[in-house]
């Protein structure tokens, strides 16, 4: 197999017509012909099918449309960081939570940058799939919050990745209502008050989200008969603003919750035990050296949570 190859491909399935994808390209239709022809008898698949109308694509082409299209990216990314002629390019691959700090963190780094010269690959995703990213190396850095409540399967999942472990911040838990709550005017609240109302459950891992509803989580105590999964603040600020619902959640998302909204957040009672729940931390793997860019990045971190130097060495996941 070879990247031009796959640009053939890619080009042809765009274009719906191999005798228009030459004419763009400025090669003869055997060649590309040759070159689908080379790749369906490399990986024995099926891509094209040709008609008098043009050219579809099969099923098997379709998933290895998905797959080329990442390579051919992955291949024009390599030049463009690594030739000569180009320059160097910075690039922040940052997988994350939804946190309310994050992009005014990356418009810093833009504005240190000239845009010609850096990437930034942002992936907001629930927690479990930061720390998979990360590992896997589809992100570099992630930003993630671990609770005190998170089960011993979620805690052994992390170890097993081999990730450093940094921490920035810690918060107590806040409860989110709407108007049609009957908390919306308190100061606080308690769990215990809170326990039977319709929750809004944000970013919950499916290890954390099975346990919750089969009755084996020592989380927080929620009517497992009356809960909304969800996988962004948009979707969560709607239900809350909406019904009688509430959402725990830390401090780093708060201004995203209710900023423009009837949102409010309120602090739990019991400090002495809900104080420090939820830690935030960044990661990254283990015997990696950060680029420049991530070093200011993480530079620009411990400024804005405002940790001392001796804080800011990488402790062992």
């Amino acid at each position: 197999m070879k990247i031009i190859q796959l640009e053939y491909f890619l080009k042809i399935v765009e274009c719906g017509s191999i005798t228009k994808a030459a004419k763009e390209l400025y090669v003869s239709q055997p060649t590309l012909t040759k070159a689908i022809n080379n790749l369906e008898a490399e990986f024995n698949i099926h891509l094209l099918e040709r008609s008098a109308q043009g050219i579809c694509v099969t099923p098997e082409g379709r998933k290895f449309f998905r797959y080329a299209v990442n390579v051919v990216i992955a291949s024009r990314n390599l030049v463009n960081t690594f030739s000569e002629s180009t320059g160097e390019t910075c690039v922040l691959s940052l997988a994350s939570q939804q946190l309310d700090f994050v992009y005014d963190l990356i418009d810093e780094i833009c504005a240190s940058h000239s845009y010609r010269s850096i990437n930034i690959d942002l992936q907001e995703l629930r927690r479990g799939k930061v720390a998979e990213y990360v590992a896997d190396f589809r992100s570099d850095l992630g930003l993630m919050v671990l609770s005190g409540d998170d089960t011993l399967s979620f805690q052994r999942q992390l170890t097993k990745r081999q990730l450093q472990i940094s921490p920035l911040d810690t918060s107590g838990v806040y409860i989110c209502v709407g108007p049609n709550s009957p908390y919306y005017e308190r100061s606080e609240v308690s769990i215990e008050e809170a326990s039977s109302c319709l929750h809004v459950l944000l970013d919950i891992d499916e290890v954390s989200k099975y346990e919750l509803l089969a009755g084996n989580s020592d989380s927080f105590e929620v009517d497992s008969s009356r809960i909304i999964f969800v996988n962004s603040i948009n979707a969560a600020r709607h239900f809350i603003a909406k019904w009688d619902a509430a959402m725990y959640a830390p401090k780093w998302i708060l201004k995203q919750m209710t900023e423009n909204t009837v949102i409010r957040a309120i602090p739990v009672k019991d400090k002495d035990r809900w104080n420090n729940v939820n830690r935030l931390v960044w990661v990254k793997r283990q015997n990696e050296a950060l680029s420049p860019v991530e070093q200011q990045f993480v530079d620009l971190l411990n400024v804005y949570f405002q940790l001392p130097e001796s804080a800011q060495t990488p402790e062992l996941g």
